[in-house]
């Protein structure tokens, strides 16, 4: 994920797909899809090394519960 990280912030844009909270926490924009439809996007801004991973993952998680994950 860290490598991904680098080559996000160079500049490359990258799409990716995850079950997982924990990777999709350090992602800047989360999307919700059900069944192929777009139901949420959760934006949090750039992933970095002073982000608090578990305040990032504590704030998508509830947003996640909302959305009826």
């Amino acid at each position: 994920m860290e490598e991904l990280i680098k080559i996000n912030a160079a500049g490359t844009a990258i799409m990716l797909v995850t079950h997982d909270a924990r990777v999709a926490a350090k992602c800047s924009r989360v999307l919700f899809i059900v069944d192929g439809n777009i139901k949420g996007e959760f934006e949090q801004g750039q992933f970095t090394a002073s982000s608090s991973v578990r305040e990032r993952e504590r704030k998508l998680n509830n947003w996640l519960m909302e959305m009826g994950w």
